[in-house]
């Protein structure tokens, strides 16, 4: 599903509040995460296609790799981190070596950063937690892997039109031209909102008799509208949604996820209007276009070889506008070489022909909106992330 613009590369920002060298960091990785085969594996050419080819023992010297974060002029560390993380968002991994890396950046006082990099073939989002949660000190302690979405069982319960849905999506209009449909590039623009107190999405679910992931899809309808500014009413795009379909007891990594195709009214102007619509198309989705419309596409595209696929992923990536992606994340604050993980945000790779994406991680009760615009023009993605914390302002007000 990756291409020369868009490689299907995961990035992840991990702050700690204090400072871990280089060394200390490889010792942990060194030290935790032994136990995971595919990070020492790379892909190879095989008579029957690619294959993985796991090498005799985990090298993580050739992986964790120091930078050093300018010093900012203007404005905040913040933006001057986001601009090195695009930096390192938008170099391919090698293809030759187990693909993933994770940098260690220095010069920001009293903190120390990790940027982490992994393909997606490597693992899904909710798999790179539990990658996380054993580099961390929690997991080095044996406690629990990070449980996965409360959606999963939602996700496998039975479906009465997927066909039907199924036949509509192939044969249904691209979506409309618009800021978010901008021609994709391999230069990424990061950007990361201020925590979203979590305890707030909830009280503004149970005043609306909405879910909490309704919300966050609300909160990201309700910003690109307000980035977007002076749309149509009738204009609704769709959204791409990755729902997870790992059983509760599967802690491999790989991938374990379809996707759902969520129409968003970005035209609707009032804030409630917007979080109920959204929340209204959740629900059919799911109940009607969920699970096994999403296997039955990814069996469709899997079994037509690699030029015919290329060709279908195309033609379904033109029927959306943009990925979103929710992880649940740990609820308790995590710890890395003793000191606390104060921000923690993820980015999900945008599919072919997209250059737009929201990821949603939770940590610690609070959750942090990651976009990536992956496009030389297209929406300021600092603009969208502030737009959120304005909305979910608007819907605080109205509970």
């Amino acid at each position: 599903m990756g291409s020369r613009e868009n490689p299907m590369e995961i990035t992840a920002v991990v702050r700690l509040e204090g400072e871990l060298s280089h060394a200390e960091v490889l010792a942990l990785v060194d030290a935790r995460l032994q136990g995971f085969p595919r990070l020492r594996s790379r892909i190879a050419p095989h008579f029957s296609g690619l294959h993985w080819v796991e090498a005799a023992r985990f090298d993580p010297a050739a992986h964790v790799r120091s930078v050093r974060c300018p010093p900012p002029h203007q404005g905040s560390h913040d933006v001057v981190l986001a601009e090195l993380v695009s930096s390192l968002a938008s170099q391919r991994l090698d293809e030759r070596a187990p693909l993933w890396v994770l940098h260690v950046v220095d010069g920001v006082p009293g903190s120390t950063t990790l940027v982490a990099r992994f393909h997606h073939v490597v693992a899904d989002g909710l798999a790179l937690l539990q990658v996380l949660h054993a580099l961390c000190d929690e997991g080095a302690a044996g406690r629990r892997l990070l449980p996965p979405p409360a959606s999963v069982a939602e996700a496998q319960r039975s479906e009465l039109e997927g066909a039907r849905r199924l036949a509509q999506l192939i044969t249904s209009w691209p979506d409309p031209p618009t800021a978010l449909r901008t021609p994709p590039s391999p230069h990424k623009r990061l950007a990361w909102s201020s925590p979203l107190p979590l305890g707030e999405l909830r009280t503004i679910a149970r005043r609306h008799g909405v879910r909490t992931h309704e919300v966050v899809l609300g909160l990201c309808t309700g910003a690109i509208h307000r980035v977007m500014g002076g749309v149509d009413e009738s204009l609704v795009v769709r959204a791409m949604v990755p729902i997870s379909l790992r059983r509760r007891d599967d802690q491999d990594l790989g991938n374990h996820f379809a996707s759902v195709f969520l129409p968003l009214p970005l035209g609707l102007r009032d804030p409630r209007e917007r979080l109920l619509t959204v929340a209204g198309a959740t629900r059919d989705a799911r109940a009607h276009f969920g699970k096994g419309t999403g296997v039955r596409l990814l069996g469709l595209v899997g079994g037509i070889g690699a030029r015919l696929e290329r060709a279908a992923v195309q033609w379904l990536s033109a029927r959306a506008s943009l990925v979103v992606s929710n992880l649940p994340g740990p609820s308790e604050a995590l710890h890395l070489g003793g000191h606390r993980v104060g921000t923690l945000v993820g980015f999900a790779p945008v599919t072919a022909s997209l250059s737009f994406g929201v990821t949603v991680v939770g940590h610690a009760g609070e959750l942090r909106a990651g976009v990536v615009v992956g496009s030389q023009r297209g929406l300021d993605p600092w603009a969208v992330t502030r737009a959120m914390e304005t909305e979910l302002e608007a819907l605080l007000a109205l509970a």
